[in-house]
């Protein structure tokens, strides 16, 4: 874990010293966010009695993927697409075996990355999206071809980490100017990401730098909502992707664990999920054991699930929970059961 964080920090310390809000924001967000990198009464289901039924453990393949620091998503019917910090796009079966892969090379020209954060899949395109380098990469797979490289977009805007994508639009949490002013928020881009259609404002830079790293969020969305999690707080505010009204607040200030916390009042939030009709909220606690709020898509808070012997990195993907357990290198597959 120091290991990557030195990495992660030196990486960055060119960007810090380019100077201004920005830079100094996205090196502070760097730095803590990886740790290895509300409530309303109305409910559907409850979370308390969730029934989490291991059905498989899958062994990932070190010569791939790294320890910590990888993101996946579906592809396709029976894939995962996958990317290491190793370098390594991959294309596996859902037992992780892999199928296909292509080593990127490190760099800023067409192709090349610096820091993978996030994945995306449509058809048979896979995006990647290099927070460093502030671009959106497109690669391509087939059974005859392989994965081969399509086109880089280089975006013209100050995204952080949370982005995600509403059909081949972009959604990023970023820091931007309007009428003289600058915000944190939420900014829609066009599907060549070149404009920005629709800009969503979470907070003014009226605030201090260490409100602007509190107000920092993941970015989730659908077709008409995004749902924007604050990473230090476990914050959900949903907002009208047609209006771009934000339309309700929801948060769980008690919890019944300590979570593993950087400051007085910042805890550090895993990646957040939507998954099936359900928002999942995951915390690293000091321990590394499972800990993770529910609500549903109208911010309802559904329950929590807390478990000493579950270890690990969670991934919510369709009805499914992936456990990614570093020290064993090592995926486990939950099937997710409500009473």
């Amino acid at each position: 874990m120091i290991d990557v964080m030195s990495s992660v920090f030196n990486r960055m310390r060119y960007i810090n010293n380019k100077g201004g809000i920005m830079k100094k924001t996205v090196l502070l967000i760097i730095i803590l966010i990886l740790p290895i990198i509300l409530v309303s009464c109305g409910r559907k289901r409850s979370f308390e009695n969730i029934i989490l039924e291991r059905v498989a453990s899958y062994k990932i393949d070190a010569e791939y993927f790294t320890p910590t620091n990888f993101v996946f998503k579906p592809f396709q019917e029976d894939k995962f697409a996958v990317f290491s910090q190793k370098g390594i796009l991959a294309i596996t079966d859902k037992h992780f075996n892999v199928l296909a892969s292509v080593k990127l090379d490190q760099g800023k020209g067409p192709g090349e990355y610096s820091f993978i954060s996030a994945l995306n899949t449509r058809g048979s395109r896979i995006r990647l999206y290099d927070f460093e380098l502030k671009r959106i990469m497109t690669y391509a797979y087939d059974e005859k071809k392989g994965i081969y490289y399509l086109e880089t977009d280089n975006l013209d805007f100050s995204s952080f980490m949370g982005i995600d994508f509403v059909d081949n639009k972009l959604l990023i949490n970023s820091i931007f100017e309007e009428g003289g002013e600058q915000y944190m928020g939420l900014q829609l881009l066009n599907d060549s990401y070149d404009d920005a259609i629709k800009n969503i404002k979470i907070c003014t830079s009226g605030d201090t730098d260490e409100d602007l790293i509190m107000n920092m969020g993941w970015v989730l969305a659908d077709s008409d909502y995004a749902y924007y999690v604050k990473i230090y707080q476990g914050e959900i505010i949903r907002v009208n992707l047609q209006t771009g009204a934000i339309e309700g607040k929801a948060i769980k200030k008690d919890k019944p664990i300590d979570m593993a916390q950087i400051g007085e009042n910042a805890a550090v939030l895993w990646p957040a999920f939507i998954f099936d009709e359900w928002i999942a909220v995951p915390y690293n606690t000091k321990e590394h054991h499972l800990y993770c709020e529910f609500f549903d898509k109208e911010l309802n808070y559904a329950g929590y699930q807390y478990r000493e012997d579950i270890t690990g990195i969670p991934y919510f993907l369709d009805d499914k929970l992936y456990i990614f357990d570093y020290g064993e290198f090592r995926m486990d597959e939950y099937k997710i059961l409500l009473e």
